[in-house]
């Protein structure tokens, strides 16, 4: 009977052990987050998943393929529940001090490649963009189309508020929108 519960706590505890590594490795299409092995956005859940994540916004990205998002926003998961919705769309990367601090590069050996359609109807919100607040943070190679933004304060297509960071080679196309007092 010891030999045979053995056997089974072993299985079990080679199953998590499995289980948990491959969260881990899963979290994003691949990479560590280093600068020589950047996290891999290549698919509309890497870069939600980058969205909700504050603690991975010190880290580097490189994205692999084009991003798009469904051009009815109320068909978007925007925030990885498991159904569509919140209507206030995509929550902005960095979206308060000190923000996003790592780096985005929108391409690879291959090219650039583009977000499509991204949504934010945040108008009461402050640092709104796909990246909403950056501190010494670098973006290049980021080619953003069919935005449709609205914030309040801080409002911009590809970053709402930039601090002593570095943005290059990128671009941002639609509409976008403050509310606040201009």
């Amino acid at each position: 009977m010891g030999v045979k519960r053995t056997g089974i706590l072993v299985t079990l505890l080679a199953l998590v052990l499995v289980f948990g590594f491959s969260v881990v490795s899963f979290a994003y299409s691949g990479g560590s987050g280093t600068e020589g092995d950047p996290y891999e956005i290549a698919t509309t859940d890497d870069l939600i998943e980058l969205s909700n994540n504050s603690g991975d916004w010190g880290a580097h990205f490189i994205q692999t393929a084009d991003i798009i998002f469904n051009a009815d926003e109320t068909q978007v998961d925007w925030d990885n529940s498991g159904s569509p919705g919140p209507e206030t769309g995509f929550s902005p990367i960095g979206n308060g001090s000190p923000g996003f601090t790592g780096s985005y590069d929108g391409s690879d050996e291959d090219g650039d490649y583009k977000i499509e359609n991204l949504y934010i109807n945040r108008p009461d919100e402050d640092y709104v963009g796909l990246f909403g607040y950056t501190s010494g943070a670098t973006i290049e190679n980021v080619q953003l189309t069919d935005v449709d933004i609205a914030g309040s304060f801080y409002v911009g297509g590809l970053v709402g508020h930039n601090m002593e960071g570095t943005v290059k080679h990128s671009s941002s196309i639609g509409d976008v929108e403050g509310t606040g007092n201009e």
